[in-house]
């Protein structure tokens, strides 16, 4: 009696278990986009602010403009 208790204690459902099977996929997808996924050079760039692009279109234009007099 004791050990069949013991023994569905231990046992659990298909809901359960797809649960479980849920959070370990959840689990080892999380593993694998943490460490295994390489980011790009460009990722990696610093990003001008819309301020330097700016800047750099007036100095094209106006290359005077940029030096001081």
């Amino acid at each position: 009696m004791i050990a069949a208790q013991i023994i569905a204690i231990f046992l659990i459902s298909r809901a359960d278990a797809a649960v479980l099977g849920a959070c370990f996929a959840l689990a080892a997808a999380t593993m694998l986009f943490i460490f295994y996924i390489q980011p790009d050079a460009s990722d990696l760039a610093p990003h001008r602010s819309k301020l330097d692009q700016l800047m750099e279109r007036r100095a094209t234009v106006y290359p005077r403009a940029t030096t001081k007099r």
